[in-house]
């Protein structure tokens, strides 16, 4: 199984309002596009415009409503 990238629009970018914030949603990360090489929520974008966080394999959900994400380049763990 592959690595599941997510990410969320940072609210510092001119494309915030492309999504609700509320939960990451799955990117890819394509080399066709080289200025905007990620690819999600139907859109492009720049790894400028987005927080990057890996999806926790085997967790156990302890609710419904929340999921455990891990942000790239960062130690912390952040429960949305």
């Amino acid at each position: 199984m592959s690595t599941q990238l997510y990410a969320l629009i940072k609210r510092s970018s001119k494309y915030h309002d492309q999504h609700d914030g509320k939960e990451p949603f799955p990117i890819e990360i394509s080399d066709w596009d080289l200025a905007y090489p990620i690819r999600g929520n139907n859109n492009n974008y720049r790894f400028a415009d987005l927080n990057l966080y890996v999806k926790q394999s085997g967790w156990e959900k302890p609710d419904s409503t929340r999921v455990q994400y891990t942000p790239i380049g960062a130690g912390k763990t952040v429960l949305l």
